[in-house]
């Protein structure tokens, strides 16, 4: 598609040089013409080639017609060469005396109308046409001088030669002036492109720098400290510290990853936004309390003030709402000075529509700031020179993904910054407002319990199968394994029904993938597997990933490393909705 795509735009450019050439050569062609008709009637030459010269203009006028309002320049180049070459020409060359007169010159510009005009096979068809004629006509009139209808006297043959020659230096120089203009036209294009290239590719060179870097920052974290934790074993403490730093290392690994692959799905135009209520207070407060942690690290002060929200239940995308304000508050607690302030407000205010409102929050601190260069690379994604120090720097993409939301949510996103003074963030959207009334917290599952449900796990990692095992097995699962998808589909099917209450299924495995297993499981001409809940457990993590998954016949999708509580709601949820008897 996107060879088709640039073929188009090829043609389409080489369409746009065409026109403007022909235009050129055809408007100098009916000037000269016009002047050579004046020449023509001082010099009192035949009525007859006054004629002729009338019909050529005619002729030129109707081929512009065809080149500019119906947009077919190398057709109306073919028609221009075939006239002028096959029909006036000759004719000309019989009026106006032959050899000896300026007809001759004329017909050298006819045969070079092909190969300015034309190319490739076509060009050589029409120009061995038309230089088969010239060569017959001269021959014609060298032979037969008697054909010819007018007899120059010296004076006009000079004329005649002298005007022809004139016209067609015009011609040349008009033709040479626009092929130098396109040629430094075509050289400044290429250029920039070149610098565009190496713009692009010091760019992506960037990228992956910073991308190796802080991918390896945390996965040195966690390396370290393994290494540490595996000579402190007997150290309850020590252990538990260094298993704290791994699992935070672990989850800011992951953080950015995911921010990898939101940016990419963001981009791409493909993320789709959910319509759920949201109540905007617990929001803010969930979102305080988790960063309660490094605000009172910092000894960081956070006033926050609801006291201007009318409507506190609105109807959004939650978890990207969440995102969004997430990644701006850790920017301002990030680079907030010590025992510094945070201000975060929310002022709604009414829009035309009664069921919408207009929501404006405003997150300032007064922290190190950002000169105006920072603030117009802010949004650039793994910009690490948005602010002073590298030692503060989170993922690098927070605020390349805040952008991409507040666009897609239909909002603005305002900065004010100023160096060693502090910044404040504004973003402003309209939501609809709800009356539903919506939970607070969500259940929790500490004291669930799945005691005699029976779950089929199949993923070819013994590891990654142990540890949603033994997650499963927390809260009473019975646990089977399959290491293949082929070896899944075998255990299904030899099962009796009702055997398995749910499946959760890898999808990269050597063989039968995850996909086909599922299909070929839902195949089955068992009513218990075309209702059994089959969920994905999976690295990938492309929004595409998940479309093959429900396309596959899965009912849910899960990416890993997976969130143990967020497993088990999922489950939970299936199991639940299960409508087997």
């Amino acid at each position: 598609m996107g060879q088709n795509n640039n073929s188009k735009i090829n043609l389409t450019e080489e369409s746009a040089v065409l026109l403007k050439l022909f235009n050129r050569v055809t408007i100098t062609l009916g000037v000269c013409g016009l002047l050579s008709l004046l020449i023509s009637m001082i010099m009192h030459f035949s009525n007859l080639t006054l004629v002729l010269m009338i019909c050529e203009e005619i002729v030129l006028l109707f081929c512009l017609f065809i080149a500019n309002i119906l947009k077919h320049p190398r057709g109306a180049a073919v028609i221009m060469c075939i006239a002028t070459n096959n029909v006036f020409l000759p004719i000309l060359f019989v009026l106006s005396g032959g050899i000896q007169s300026g007809a001759f010159i004329w017909y050298v510009v006819g045969l070079l109308l092909p190969w300015i005009f034309l190319t490739n096979i076509l060009c050589f068809v029409i120009s061995t046409i038309n230089i088969a004629g010239a060569v017959f006509a001269i021959v014609i009139s060298l032979v037969k001088p008697e054909y010819l209808l007018y007899k120059h006297d010296l004076l006009g043959s000079y004329v005649s030669v002298i005007s022809a020659i004139f016209f067609l230096c015009v011609i040349l120089g008009v033709i040479i002036t626009y092929q130098k203009k396109m040629h430094e036209v075509q050289r400044k294009e290429i250029l920039e492109s070149m610098e565009k290239a190496q713009n692009a590719t010091k760019a992506k060179d960037e990228f992956f720098r910073n991308l190796t870097h802080d991918i390896r920052t945390p996965m040195n974290a966690v390396v370290g400290f393994t290494e540490i934790a595996r000579r402190n074993v007997d150290d309850k403490n020590k252990l538990l510290d260094c298993l704290g730093k791994i699992l935070l290392s672990g989850k800011h690994l992951v953080a950015f990853i995911d921010g990898v692959l939101d940016l990419s799905t963001l981009e791409s135009g493909s993320e789709n936004f959910k319509n759920e209520t949201v109540n905007l207070r617990n929001l803010i407060e969930k979102l305080s309390t988790i960063l309660q942690y490094k605000i009172e690290e910092k000894q960081i002060t956070l006033h926050v003030d609801l006291s201007n929200i009318q409507n506190e239940v609105i109807i959004t995308d939650s978890m990207r709402l969440n995102q969004l304000l997430m990644n701006i508050l850790e920017n301002a607690t990030k680079y907030s000075k010590s025992e510094g302030n945070i201000y975060f407000s929310v002022v709604e205010s009414g829009t035309r529509e009664p069921e919408k409102r207009r929501y404006v929050f405003k997150i300032k601190d007064d922290g190190i700031g950002m000169t105006p260069e920072q603030i117009t690379h802010i949004f650039e994604p793994l910009n690490h020179e948005s602010r002073l120090s590298r030692k503060n720097h989170g993922t690098g993409l927070g605020m390349s993904i805040s952008k991409k939301i507040v666009d897609l949510m239909g909002g603005q996103i305002s900065i004010h910054s100023e160096y060693d003074k502090g910044t404040e963030i504004t973003i402003t959207c309209v939501f609809p407002v709800s009356n539903l009334y919506e939970v607070s917290e969500k259940e929790s599952v500490e004291k669930l319990s799945f005691e005699g449900k029976r779950v089929l796990i199949v993923d070819d990692n013994e590891l990654n199968s142990e540890l949603a095992g033994e997650v499963l097995q927390m809260y009473d699962f019975d646990v089977d394994y399959a290491q293949t998808g082929s070896v899944a589909v075998e255990k299904i099917q030899v099962s009796p029904e009702y055997f398995y209450d749910l499946i959760l299924m890898d999808i990269t495995m050597p063989g039968i993938n995850g996909y086909d297993a599922t299909k070929i499981i839902r195949s089955y001409n068992r009513q218990d597997l075309k209702l059994i809940p089959i969920v994905a457990l999976s690295a990938n993590a492309f929004v595409d990933d998940k479309r093959k998954a429900m396309e596959a016949g899965m009912n849910g999708y899960i990416t890993k490393p997976f969130d143990a509580e967020e497993l088990i709601r999922v489950l939970q949820l299936l199991l639940q909705d299960d409508e087997r008897d």
